[in-house]
């Protein structure tokens, strides 16, 4: 799991871009383009606090999804004049919050080959980059879900063909999108909408902070809670038609 970020720390650059999972130089790059906050200085040594990690997971998280490092600023200063950093921290700390146990995971070309031997053409290579499931990152490629790509790979090993464990990961994330944005969709509508019309009232964002921290984590477990129900009664129903008696 990524590293919290408690108020009151101080961190040098490398140690914060160690806690964001991400390098020195794109932290500096970050910086030159206004994506983050200034550092504390003291004396020659510049310190971040817990504010500059929590901004730089949320760029690094919209970056990572494909926007632009122009959309980002925009939306970050829009976000700070309307409020000030001091008031959105809380909303950032949660919405940036991971709900996964496992962080990214580097893959070489020679790690996946052995995960999944039979890609001779890398036209498995190429479609998991295509649906996501990889990003390729200089010689590496970078699993935002390795416990999908170990799932997958267990399949194969299973004998089962890579492009077959492609279309159910192609499935998985299509269904999982989808429910994501149901969610996200109802809370925009019953929840967040009514804290915006009201003003976003400072007293308020408390409670609207907790709503986004456990109505995360109530969608995942309800989702997972649902797959495992339907994954039973697949599971009896195949018992059912194709196993067949001894004669």
């Amino acid at each position: 799991m990524t590293d919290p970020a408690p108020d009151g720390i101080e961190l040098d650059i490398d140690e914060l871009a160690r806690r964001a999972g991400t390098t020195v130089r794109t932290v500096r790059m970050y910086q030159e383009r206004g994506l983050l906050p200034p550092p504390e200085r003291h004396g020659r040594r510049a310190s971040y606090r817990a504010e500059h990690l929590t901004r730089l997971r949320l760029v690094q998280r919209l970056a990572d999804r494909g926007y632009s490092l122009a959309a980002v600023k925009d939306l970050t200063d829009a976000w700070d004049a309307q409020h000030g950093l001091a008031h959105v921290l809380g909303l950032e700390a949660a919405v940036v919050e991971p709900l996964s146990e496992q962080p990214p995971r580097r893959y070489t070309a020679d790690e996946l080959t052995e995960l999944f031997p039979g890609d001779e053409d890398l036209s498995g290579l190429a479609r998991a980059l295509e649906i996501g499931l990889l990003v390729p990152d200089g010689e590496e490629f970078v699993a935002a879900d390795p416990l999908m790509l170990e799932a997958g790979a267990a399949l194969v090993a299973a004998g089962m063909p890579v492009h077959a464990t492609l279309d159910i990961a192609t499935q998985t994330l299509q269904a999982a999108d989808g429910l994501a944005a149901a969610f996200v969709d109802a809370f925009l509508e019953h929840i967040w909408r009514p804290f915006e019309a009201a003003g976003e009232p400072a007293e308020d964002l408390p409670a609207i902070v907790q709503e986004i921290r456990e109505k995360r984590l109530l969608a995942v477990r309800a989702v997972a809670s649902a797959v495992g129900q339907a994954m039973d009664a697949h599971i009896d129903r195949a018992i059912m038609t194709e196993v067949k008696p001894p004669t």
